[in-house]
């Protein structure tokens, strides 16, 4: 769509915006500017009208003109342009405006914002009011014609009232979106409620009417007219002064100097709003305080090299996995494949070979079919002119898993020669990889511009509910990779394999990476080489079982046997707000302290790996800190340009008092530092002297299991200090994560780098609060993208997150999401829950095994911590560690409920059954093969034998078709919530059920309920 072609191709301007004014070969960009070159070119003197009419209006030039620019094409403009139908950001504008603005539009959270622009709106007419009451006045400013500032104002209400009831929209969006759908702004703006203010409008329109017409205009369909215009202005001589519009002052050269800009320099220019990514290159010839003139330079215009565009094809293809994941033994046909479908090389091996050889020689696997090498071509020639790339690859995708289930039934179904369909099957399964990880490679890049919540949502790509016994396969082979390496816990990977990121099932190198850096070590969660179950979080032995041993670990050099250090509490109390040790005052004799400050180094680790404490004593923790561990963060604090470093050992004591007043400034600590610092014993073996790519993807594929990624202070510790995380390494050295992640997604493959889409809190925020859609309309961020740019997350957003990881008290879980979402710091649930009224809450993120509130009327549905708990009076923990715990998951594309006094009112994918009469054993709940009504007979006995009515519920999507439940990505089994009520109007919550695929679902229908 842009930059506007004429404009490129012709005179070498890239600029996306509207308006443009050319006279002969002077070309003015932006509105305020174009507007004085009018005034200056077709002066009243010569006898044209005037943006400033004679008379007193004259004397407000100033005034009119920021009125114009900064009222009117601001805070109204901002508050019009948020009342465009929701249906216009769907379509492809909505694409190209995200695209301009450089982040993703959602256009849900748009619609919701329609009232809240309204009341801005009335705000606006509110302000302009008064100009047309009591004093006859016709003109927003005096005088006998209208001004700039009343061209604005009409412009942009007139465009506002259009736009917002749908005028227009299906030719703005190529018919995708039909006219008439908006609200319109007729409830606030209206004669009986600004009678001045319409009165106004509808007498400037007469006088627009009135005036005669003097436009020639060329249709966009006349060529030969266009084409004749842009001669025109070709063949107009350049003038030979500069233009340059007069201004009070002049140029202020001294400052131009100062800041590089002198006649001749090559200069790029761009908008300081929207359309960044398209600068204008040419020479400076002439600059003022209010204009600056270039020569554009000229572009070639047969765009990037061929040669050069295939080497960066090349290089994107270097990338992706040399071969997709093998999926034989999930195939009807497992070989021995005839030689036609094997490489050449490899054809006398045959019949010798093993499964996974021979997935590695089928020709299919290895070669690279045409679509994909199409998309790489478009991303390489994208990437060479800076312009985007080839649209979104979801519907691909979806077509190409659609066309593997449709020949996997066809093959099962005897449908001609099996060995055929199987290699159909491989090809499309390769191909479908491929292109899923060049569409998630487009995801990355625009994350690591800061991480973008709206553009993380995977729910649309199809493959798990469509083709399960492939991901099933996928499990086994998985689990072989796991047990491979015995140092790699079960439940760490088992949160990695489920992610909706790892959609692929493809961690082929992650495992290799690991195997390579602990191949040769004993289980880490439990004793001997036996790795944990991964069913739950109870089973690892990571979270209860580990001996810790505070202020055991000591730096390399270090003897072991090196004094501690104390603190000064006369020091820590004489310090207001959060607190830090201070690298230049602290002894040998005490800790001392100063103030956390932008000077700070924040230091993150696992108290488990020997480094914690306090800084106490006496206290029942009190330990000391080790001087060779303050030695090393005083080090490395002062090379990183610090001056002061905090760590909760050294700096958050045992007195309980000052404990929790210290964890109140948690948000600040690590929101304030230079930088934070990740410690943890697996990353800090990792060499890191060369840099280099392999030891980037090692540091990727460590920093995603490790036991610093699967604890939850941790978790809230590098939310808050997400813009400057660093890495402590080998030898204490130190690598930005930023920095990592950009070497692999320049350089190093990319299915390394997937895992990492979902993966908030170790990307840098995103900057939406300055996006906007338009030029002065304001920011498009909502209150919920003000408080993520804060480093806080939503309550549902917070249990998905915690319901992978645990700190080492269960009562701290509670009191961590409170901190999370930006609450009190407390450990009650019921009354995090309580302040939530009026909130919404994704219903994919609900559905989980996390323990639910009792006899909190209105509140049975809502976790009452975010997963379960591992250490109980009784033999719940025991029993729990036997279980698979069904954890929460993203749920980007669920609908929301909205939390209420009565409950939480949403629309779910329901199926209702009656409990009467359901005397069926509860064992039967664990065949495969049960009937439908067996199964709900079981389901019923178990969860809800005291209520009347039973309910099944599953995740109703907000896009797509309404009759789709959103898969559960952690099980190839249907997840359902089982729900019971005494009256049919309220249900209550009862627990999470895992339906077997092998047995027919009852009918479900959309409907919106109230769980209390």
């Amino acid at each position: 769509m842009m930059p506007r072609p004429i404009l490129k191709d012709n005179f070498n301007v890239t600029y996306r915006k509207i308006p443009v004014l050319a006279i002969g070969r002077e070309i003015y960009i932006d509105t305020s500017l174009i507007l004085e070159a009018l005034e200056h070119h077709f002066p009243p003197a010569q006898g044209y009208g005037s943006l400033y009419p004679a008379g007193h209006a004259a004397t407000y030039r100033s005034l009119i003109r920021g009125f114009a620019s900064y009222w009117t094409d601001r805070p109204l403009f901002r508050v019009t342009t948020g009342l465009i139908p929701a249906t216009v950001w769907r379509t492809h504008f909505g694409v190209d405006r995200a695209n301009l603005i450089g982040h993703t539009l959602d256009a849900e959270k748009l619609a919701r914002k329609v009232p809240q622009n309204l009341s801005g709106l009335d705000l606006q007419l509110s302000l302009l009011e008064p100009l047309f009451v009591g004093d006859g006045r016709k003109w927003i400013f005096e005088g006998d014609k209208p001004s700039a500032a009343d061209v604005a104002v009409w412009y942009q209400l007139d465009w506002g009232e259009k736009i917002s009831r749908g005028e227009g929209i299906s030719d703005l969006t190529g018919g995708r979106a039909r006219d008439g759908d908006g609200e319109g702004m007729g409830s606030v703006f209206n004669r009986e409620r600004y009678p001045g203010l319409v009165g106004w409008f509808e007498r400037f329109k007469d006088y627009i009417h009135d005036l005669p017409g003097t436009e020639t205009r060329v249709e966009r369909s006349d060529d030969a007219g266009i084409k004749k215009t842009l001669q025109t202005l070709r063949d107009t001589e350049v003038a030979e002064r500069v233009p340059v519009l007069p201004t009070p002052a002049g140029p202020h050269r001294e400052l131009d100097r100062r800041n590089g800009l002198v006649t001749g320099t090559e200069v790029t220019i761009a908008p300081d709003d929207t359309g960044r990514d398209s600068p204008t290159v040419g020479t400076l010839l002439a600059i003022g305080p209010e204009e600056v003139v270039i020569r554009p330079q000229k572009t070639d215009g047969a765009g990037p090299r061929v040669g050069d565009i295939f080497d960066r094809a090349t290089e994107i293809l270097c990338q992706l996995p040399v071969t997709s994941p093998t999926i034989l033994g999930a195939l009807p046909f497992q070989g021995p494949f005839d030689d036609g479908y094997l490489l050449p090389t490899v054809t006398d091996c045959r019949p010798d070979m093993v499964s996974g050889t021979a997935w590695e020689t089928l020709l299919a696997v290895n070669h690279v079919d045409t679509i994909v090498l199409r998309l790489v071509l478009g991303i390489a020639q994208a990437d060479l002119s800076r312009e985007s790339g080839p649209p979104h690859s979801v519907r691909l995708l979806n077509a190409t898993i659609y066309l593997l289930r449709v020949s996997l039934d066809l093959a099962s179904q005897g449908r001609g020669n099996a060995q055929r369909w199987s290699v159909v099957c491989v090809f499309l399964w390769t191909s479908w990889q491929r292109i899923l990880m060049i569409r998630l490679r487009s995801v990355v890049g625009r994350q690591l511009h800061g991480f973008d919540y709206n553009s993380r949502g995977l729910n649309s790509i199809r493959a798990q509910d469509l083709v399960p016994e492939i991901f099933e396969y996928r499990g086994k082979v998985q689990q072989a990779d796991l047990e491979a390496t015995p140092y790699l816990c079960a439940w760490a990977y088992r949160n990695l394999i489920e992610d909706r990121a790892c959609i692929s099932s493809d961690l082929r190198h992650v495992a290799q990476n690991l195997h390579d850096c602990f191949g040769g070590r004993e289980a880490v969660c439990n004793a001997g080489h036996v790795q944990c179950s991964g069913l739950s979080s109870v089973s690892c032995g990571r979270f209860e079982n580990t001996t810790v041993i505070n202020q055991s670990m000591h730096m390399r050099k270090c003897s072991g046997n090196c004094p501690r250090l104390f603190w000064s509490r006369e020091s820590f109390v004489a310090v207001s707000g959060p607190k830090a040790i201070d690298v230049t005052t602290t002894s040998a004799s005490a800790l001392r302290y100063c103030q956390v400050t932008s000077k700070t180094l924040a230091i993150s680790h696992v108290w488990s790996h020997g480094q914690g404490g306090r800084p106490d004593r006496d206290g029942p923790e009190g330990t000391g800190f080790n001087l060779c561990l303050h030695q090393r963060y005083s080090e490395i604090a002062v090379s990183l340009g610090c001056s002061s470093y905090w760590m909760d050992t050294p700096c958050i004591p045992s007195e309980k008092g000052l404990r929790w007043d210290c964890i109140a400034h948690i948000h600040k600590i690590f929101t304030t530092s230079m930088v934070t610092l990740v410690c943890d014993r697996d990353l800090m073996s990792i060499d890191i002297a060369d840099s280099s790519v392999d030891a980037c993807e090692n540091l990727l594929s460590t920093l995603l299991v490790c036991d610093w990624n699967m604890r939850a202070w941790t978790l809230l510790e590098s939310m808050r200090g997400r813009s400057s995380l660093y890495l402590l390494c080998a030898d204490d050295r130190t690598i930005k994560l930023y920095d990592v992640l950009q070497t692999v997604f320049q350089g190093g493959s990319l299915d390394v780098l997937v895992p990492y889409l979902t993966r908030s809190y170790l990307f840098p925020p995103d900057d939406i609060m300055d996006m906007e859609l338009f030029e002065g309309s304001g920011s498009v961020a909502t209150a919920e993208d003000q408080q993520l740019a804060e480093g806080f997350i939503s309550v549902g957003e917070a249990a998905v997150l915690l319901s992978h990881r645990h700190a080492t008290r269960d009562e701290d879980d509670v009191l961590i999401w409170n901190l999370l979402i930006g609450d009190t710091a407390e450990q009650d649930a019921a009354e995090m829950w309580r302040r939530q009224l009026g909130t919404k809450i994704s219903t994919g993120a609900l559905v989980s095994s996390a323990p639910r509130l009792r006899n909190v009327a209105g509140f049975h549905w809502a976790p009452s911590r975010p997963t379960l708990p591992r250490r109980s009076t009784t033999n719940t923990a025991t029993t729990t560690a036997h279980e698979k715990t069904l954890l929460a998951y993203d749920g980007g594309d669920a609908r929301d409920g909205e939390i209420t006094t009565d409950g939480l009112r949403a629309k779910w994918l329901t199926c209702r059954f009656t409990i009467a009469g359901a005397n069926v054993q509860e064992e039967l709940h664990l065949g495969k093969n049960n009937s439908t009504d067996e199964k709900l007979a079981a389901i019923a006995n178990r969860y809800i034998p005291d209520f009347a009515h039973g309910m099944l519920l599953q995740v109703c999507p907000t896009r797509g078709p309404n009759n789709v439940p959103l898969p559960y990505q952690g099980s190839n089994n249907h997840v359902l919530v089982v729900c019971g009520s005494h009256d049919a109007l309220g249900w209550e919550w009862r627990g999470a059920y895992e339906w077997g695929r092998t047995c027919p679902l009852p009918r479900f229908v959309v409907e919106e309920i109230l769980l209390v």
